[in-house]
């Protein structure tokens, strides 16, 4: 899935961040299937009034230490981007749907259901 949406605050000093904050609306990320994007929406149900938060807490060296919340649950991160520049970041994150109390989708009647693991790949670009 994937947004177009996106609010980005940023300082850059001294060769690394200091400050980062990144939000989007839950409904504004689009698979390209709009089935999924559904079932995707129905499993978010306390993010829908509230975006996705990715908050900085450190940057040092390649290591990024921050909070991401969705809905009502925050969970703390440390990730190590592919790419790090003044006006870009670039990488994935592997997220747990349970660490933000949210049940995996199911389908035909709960006889199959997408995993818990979800591939977080993210390129923002900072105004």
């Amino acid at each position: 899935m994937t947004t177009d949406q996106i609010f980005v605050e940023s300082t850059f000093k001294d060769n690394k961040f200091t400050d980062l904050f990144v939000s989007f609306p839950i409904f504004t990320l689009k698979s390209g299937n709009e089935r999924l994007d559904k079932n995707a929406y129905k499993a978010l149900p306390a993010a829908k009034t509230t975006p996705i938060i990715f908050q900085l807490h450190k940057h040092h060296n390649q290591t990024f230490s921050g909070s991401i919340t969705i809905g009502m649950e925050q969970k703390d991160y440390t990730f190590s981007p592919d790419i790090i520049k003044p006006k870009q970041i670039q990488g994935s994150l592997v997220i747990q749907m349970d660490d933000f109390k949210i049940k995996p989708p199911s389908f035909l009647l709960g006889a199959f259901s997408t995993g818990n693991t979800v591939l977080v790949k993210y390129n923002v670009y900072i105004p």
